[in-house]
């Protein structure tokens, strides 16, 4: 049997993992990976996009147990090793194999060593023909229990039609994303739309670029014109925004509200959920006359903003605590509120949120939003504007929302947008886009 070093990159995610399965579905955001070897966070990173695709598997092989019911650890070293089988390609079945079972055998029991090596080897038995993504019966893949799609768009044909009989619970099991987050799509859009989005958030996003780019080889078109695709290395990205200060990491879905305040003249903007700035850049450069105030709570992305404001905003840029927001009452010309939400527009970036979906969950959302709005009130200037702002689909927290803080802040809307993302398994990245909504109401 394989003596697995600790530190090898099987090793590093599982251990990973198993923190994770001891408070699924209460996964954190994916940009808080920590940094490991690139298999290590390839793994880590399919387990945390695919995870209810994985315990389907995984229960259709258990003789008596459902995956959940399995102890954290032994969870994991099945769905990391279920995540390479199926999800990651070039990686041995032979070494995947005995590297769980090594695992299993020296941090859980040797029992768990035999029950990882049967299991597994019963999964990499599943996998019967991998399908292109031209292939007919892929694009109708929600009708067949025996498919699994793919984010490059092909699929795997199961050798038996595993998953479940149900529609709304198939296309969870197939796509991974909650069945309550499902069916409230499908109430809300129909079924057939629902399986569109759901496909789409199988998706890896690409790293999408705008600003002053200039020509470069690693440039790839992105059919919004002022925006490209990186494809170099993610290691040269950072570089390339050094070499190119006016250049910003953001997709078109992200920088599309901001964009509506094109036609204001702002002396003094709020940004008040201003995140590690990438909002904040843009409003710097569509209102160069302006003085930007940005709060955020987060200790680690205020460093960021407060980095731009010493470096390339120095000067326009004022980083505030949220203690001393009274400072600025009635003096803001635009109140930007891009507000925390159940971010069901972004699914692919964010994939941990279609698991924590929940009635409850966006009512809670709804009422800190309506608190975030209620604060900015006193800050505004009398004609000041505010832009109203999610990452959601959920007309409970846009145009609801935006419906109430119009009649609570008294601004009349002036303009508001609905994006549904765009791009599905198989596309080319250039039609990729995160979907949103904005609302821009007074000024």
């Amino acid at each position: 049997m394989t003596v697995l070093d600790a530190d090898a990159p099987r090793a590093i995610a599982t251990e990973r993992v198993a923190a994770l399965a001891e408070r699924f579905p209460d996964l954190g955001p994916g940009d808080a990976l920590r940094p490991a070897p690139p298999l290590a966070r390839a793994i880590e990173q399919e387990v945390r996009r695919r995870w209810l695709t994985l315990e389907a598997v995984l229960a259709s092989v258990l003789d008596r147990s459902e995956p959940r019911r399995l102890e954290p650890r032994l969870r994991s070293v099945l769905l990391v090793g279920a995540a390479q089988l199926l999800l990651l390609e070039g990686e041995p079945d032979h070494a995947v194999v005995d590297e769980a079972v090594s695992w299993a055998s020296a941090r859980i029991r040797r029992g768990a060593g035999s029950l990882a090596n049967a299991v597994l080897r019963r999964v990499a038995s599943l996998r019967a023909e991998r399908l292109p993504a031209a292939d007919p019966s892929v694009r109708a893949f929600h009708d067949r229990r025996d498919l699994i799609p793919l984010a490059d768009g092909s699929a795997w044909r199961l050798a038996s039609p595993i998953l479940p009989e149900e529609p709304i619970d198939r296309l969870a099991a197939q796509t991974s994303h909650g069945r309550e987050l499902l069916l409230h799509w499908t109430s809300a859009h129909g079924f057939a739309a629902t399986v569109r989005l759901a496909a789409h958030g199988l998706m890896v996003p690409p790293l999408v670029v705008a600003g002053e780019l200039g020509e470069d080889p690693r440039l790839a078109p992105h059919d919004r014109g002022g925006f490209r695709i990186w494809t170099g290395p993610i290691d040269e990205l950072a570089g390339f925004l050094a070499r190119h200060p006016a250049a910003r990491v953001q997709d078109p879905g992200s920088a599309a509200p901001v964009e509506a305040t094109r036609m204001l003249r702002p002396r003094r903007i709020l940004d008040l959920c201003a995140g590690r700035g990438t909002k904040t850049r843009q409003l710097a450069a569509i209102h160069p006359d302006a003085e930007i105030v940005a709060v955020e709570p987060n200790e680690r992305r205020r460093r960021d903003l407060e980095a731009l404001a010493a470096g390339e905003l120095a000067g326009r840029l004022r980083v505030l605590p949220q203690s001393r927001l009274a400072e600025l009452a009635g003096s803001i010309d635009l109140a930007l509120l891009d507000v925390p939400c159940s971010n069901t527009a972004v699914l692919p970036r964010r994939p941990e949120a279609r698991y924590r979906f929940s009635r409850r969950s966006l009512e809670e959302l709804a009422r800190l939003q309506r608190d975030i709005a209620v604060a900015a009130s006193p800050l505004l200037a009398p004609s000041g504007a505010v832009l109203y702002a999610t990452c959601s689909l959920e007309p409970a927290e846009n145009e609801r929302q935006a419906a109430w803080i119009a009649d609570r802040l008294d601004r009349p809307r002036r303009a508001a947008e609905v994006r549904l993302p765009k791009g599905v398994p198989g596309e080319e990245p250039r039609h990729y886009e995160d979907g949103g909504f904005h609302a821009l109401l007074g000024g």
